[in-house]
């Protein structure tokens, strides 16, 4: 390539990086903080009858339901940053990942079924807690509608991770193959993927809810983010140092 064109690579892949280290912040504020969200809610119905059970985001929506709305909105931005995340390292990559960088960037997008997943829990079971604070008798009825709206969620979130398992890991190969990529950035990105993978696989083949999984897979989610935030707030020029995957590396 002539020197021109280097140089309009340069700055087309600083533009993208530059983005991604913001997003990544923004995806770190949002996984730390709906943890935060959702554990105070949670330590407020801990004195409830029937909390520790299958019914305590009912329980959180009936009895925290200012909280239990800070972290829906949260989930829905923590699943929205996440492919994002995916979406933009796929764009930043597709110059050396002709194939895996595009393709991950489409992956991103489906994060939209999680999305989906976390408004269902904030509009949906936030309704219900309501309806429940207000029964008399027919609190059943709604505790029998509650687990089928779970059903429902867990299938969106159960897409989800499945699409993002795999973006992380398509998006995690393509930057370990790309030398201006650091090593531990290109590991931190096929970590989560792993975790989706997992948190899926025990649900779906064996019914479990894997939490400490789920815990593990928000740790590194926001790890991930302050060190993609870290290494590309101000990327330095020239971007390339050392040898580089020639363009057309799938």
């Amino acid at each position: 390539m002539t020197t021109v064109t280097t140089q309009a690579v340069s700055t087309d892949r600083d533009a993208w990086l530059r983005l991604l280290a913001r997003w990544g912040l923004l995806t770190a504020v949002a996984v730390i903080g709906l943890m935060v969200a959702f554990f105070g809610a949670l330590a407020a119905v801990s004195s409830q009858p029937g909390a520790g059970g299958t019914a305590d985001e009912l329980l959180m929506a009936t009895h925290a339901p200012g909280l239990y709305r800070i972290a829906m909105v949260l989930d829905a931005a923590g699943w929205l940053f996440m492919g994002g995340l995916i979406v933009i390292a796929g764009l930043a990559l597709r110059r050396e990942a002709t194939i895996r960088g595009p393709l991950a960037a489409a992956l991103g997008v489906t994060a939209i079924t999680g999305v989906i997943g976390a408004f269902l829990r904030l509009t949906v079971v936030g309704d219900l807690g309501r309806q429940f604070s207000a029964a008399s008798a027919d609190g059943e009825g709604i505790l029998s509608l509650y687990r089928s709206v779970q059903w429902m969620i867990s299938a969106h979130f159960d897409a989800g991770q499945l699409t993002m398992g795999l973006g992380f890991l398509v998006v995690g190969s393509a930057a370990l193959g790309v030398a201006w990529v650091p090593r531990v950035v290109g590991w931190l990105l096929v970590l989560p993927g792993l975790t989706s993978l997992v948190l899926l696989v025990g649900e779906v083949a064996f019914d479990v809810f894997l939490f400490p999984v789920l815990l593990l897979h928000v740790v590194l989610l926001a790890v991930l983010g302050l060190a993609v935030a870290r290494t590309w707030w101000r990327p330095a020029r020239p971007v390339v140092a050392g040898p580089e995957t020639a363009p057309g590396t799938t």
